[in-house]
């Protein structure tokens, strides 16, 4: 039961702590040749440098700012074992 007079802490899982999870903003940009063609742009080549994807890295797309802004959340391979 909890204690209403005291703060209450919530314990995370092992697995969940060791996560190594990088996050990237990457801006959205329309093709000229079609409004309707849309990429990630230098973003994408940085995030690869500096994230050190690996093959079996898991990535979570979420647009927080539609259709300008995608966040990318990168879970590493070895934190998912």
């Amino acid at each position: 039961m909890a204690r209403k007079n005291k703060t209450q802490k919530q314990q995370l899982p092992r697995p969940i702590r060791r996560l190594s999870l990088i996050k990237c903003l990457a801006e959205i940009v329309t093709a000229e040749r079609d409004e309707f063609e849309r990429y990630i742009g230098k973003a994408w080549y940085d995030l690869q440098k500096s994230g050190n994807l690996q093959v079996g890295d898991k990535m979570v797309f979420k647009l927080v700012n539609p259709p300008s802004t995608l966040m990318i959340n990168i879970i590493k391979k070895e934190c998912l074992s």
